[in-house]
């Protein structure tokens, strides 16, 4: 794959950012802090953990070589399900690399050519793939972390909470140590959604099935979680996303686990995920204290 090799998607506007950002914008910009981040890092880039040309990873790594025994960072792109590469996540490594931490960027196979569970199966082939093998380059597979923004919020959480599915591929019940979901869709249930709405366009596009919708619904199985969340968005965020999240945090809050919320006062949808690569960003703040233990 790579930055000169990318396949062509045609991203459509969702609607207005703030500062006058629309999401047309955000393809192009995310992926040139990508490339900035690619080119001032150290990292093993097109990492393949199936056959299909979206299924690689790239690892972003600390400067200072052979280090040892480090957490690890898997991201997941957003793009509603339909577009975005893991060229759309490498920005974020530069802030969690120095910790020191190794910084995984994900891409799956998308819909609509690829129904669902297709992009879940590849997070997951994904996360087995990092544990059997980051320690070769210096990770604990004893301390690995999730995140995503928008589908990449969807699926980091429901990778998460689906247990039973991490047990099915040979990995640990606990295998994820924390997820950091951001401005996500936690209930995919599209039960008598408005004509034209997002949630009826999204069934139509990821689902052969209505039935798939169930499964596909973190918020489905929270039940006895006791893995941390914290579970952020903007306050001019989509406003699924807002919904989503509110009720997602007030599941989890009725479980075991650790959870934290918190709002980007101001910020839209995509202002939400170009945040996340400066340092004083909340979110950056409260994924670097947890992944060091704090």
């Amino acid at each position: 794959m790579g930055f000169d090799d990318l396949k062509p998607q045609t991203p459509t506007v969702e609607g207005m950012l703030t500062e006058g950002t629309t999401f047309e914008d955000y393809p192009d910009r995310v992926v040139a802090l990508s490339r900035e981040a690619a080119n001032t890092s150290r990292m093993v880039s097109d990492i393949a953990f199936g056959d299909d040309y979206y299924q690689k990873l790239d690892i972003y790594l600390p400067r200072e070589e052979g280090l040892s025994g480090l957490p690890v960072h898997v991201y997941i792109h957003g793009g509603g399900w339909q577009w975005g590469y893991k060229e759309w996540g490498g920005f974020m490594a530069p802030t969690i690399v120095d910790l020191p931490a190794i910084y995984v960027s994900v891409s799956y196979r998308l819909a609509p050519e690829h129904k669902y569970p297709a992009c879940f199966d590849d997070c997951l082939d994904a996360l087995a793939w990092v544990y059997r093998n980051i320690g070769s380059h210096g990770g604990d597979p004893e301390r690995i972390f999730l995140s995503g923004h928008s589908a990449g919020a969807h699926l980091s959480a429901l990778t998460t909470l689906r247990r039973d599915l991490l047990e099915s591929k040979g990995l640990p019940r606990d295998v994820v140590k924390a997820c950091f979901p951001v401005s996500g869709m936690y209930d995919m249930d599209s039960t008598n959604p408005p004509p034209g709405s997002s949630e009826a366009r999204i069934s139509q596009i990821l689902f052969t099935d209505k039935s798939d919708e169930a499964p596909a619904s973190p918020i489905n199985f929270v039940d006895g979680n006791t893995t941390p969340f914290f579970v952020t968005y903007g306050s001019r965020d989509y406003e699924k996303s807002i919904r989503h999240s509110v009720l997602f945090v007030a599941a989890l809050e009725r479980q075991p686990g650790k959870v934290m919320s918190y709002v980007f006062e101001g910020r839209g949808h995509h202002d939400s995920s170009l945040d996340l690569g400066q340092r004083n960003n909340e979110w950056v703040k409260v994924v670097r204290s947890w992944m060091s233990g704090g």
